[in-house]
């Protein structure tokens, strides 16, 4: 019951991660993205996943399935359109400067080397 803006975290790496429940590909991501959280966790990084559809109902089901342990952004679908997303899921990384780093497939290694470099 959050808005939530990008200007939230200015200063820091935040990589938007856009799925939807039924994608097998967003299901098998979450692990991925759990330790990319634990990883980062005291770094100048953020996670936000935004669930581009789903009822709030269907997405904390996903959440007690996969074990999710970060922020899970609903109602997305005006941001995905935003950031030209049409895939999922979709790994949008951003640097400190709200510049992007890195839009695409997630790619858990390419996800991680620029984080590294950017933090």
């Amino acid at each position: 019951n959050k808005t939530v803006s990008l200007s939230d975290f200015t200063g820091k790496i935040v990589l938007l991660n856009f799925w939807i429940v039924h994608c097998g590909a967003s299901q098998d991501s979450v692990p991925k993205l759990n330790a990319l959280q634990a990883k980062y966790r005291d770094a100048n990084f953020q996670l936000l996943t935004v669930n581009i559809a789903d009822s709030e109902k269907q997405i904390r089901l996903f959440i007690e399935k996969t074990a999710s342990q970060f922020p899970i952004l609903h109602q997305g679908e005006a941001i995905a359109k935003q950031y030209g997303v049409w895939f999922y899921p979709t790994a949008v990384l951003i640097g400190k400067d709200g510049k992007v780093i890195y839009s695409g497939g997630f790619n858990e290694a390419k996800i991680d080397e620029l984080t590294k470099k950017n933090l």
